[in-house]
């Protein structure tokens, strides 16, 4: 499952907020997120319930990339596993940042 996350537009991008992306993501109110991969001790829905305070202390278990964005406060709250199973770039620079799980797309 390949998803590309960015603050601007690119080709067959959805608008959702700020943010400008493509992947298989899921939309609750004012959030979007994605997991990518398996964590055992929270469902998706556990974590999308969470403040993103709540999820930095949470100790979560799996292998995974976690993204999460508020449209209303223009934060997000990019996780993932300790050992990094899942590929995860970013880029980032002034006035752009690009999340992806395909550094080709970056």
């Amino acid at each position: 499952m390949e998803y590309i996350i960015s603050t601007h537009n690119f080709a067959n991008a959805n608008k959702f907020g700020n943010i400008f992306f493509i992947g298989n993501f899921k939309i609750q109110k004012n959030n979007i997120s994605i997991l990518e991969g398996d964590i055992i001790n929270y469902s998706q829905d556990e974590l999308d319930n969470k403040n993103l305070n709540q999820i930095l202390d949470s100790k979560i278990i799996g292998n995974f990339n976690y993204f999460r964005y508020n449209k209303n406060t223009n934060d997000f709250i990019l996780k993932n596993d300790k050992f990094g199973t899942y590929s995860l770039f970013l880029f980032q620079n002034n006035k752009k940042i690009i999340i992806s799980n395909n550094l080709w797309k970056i």
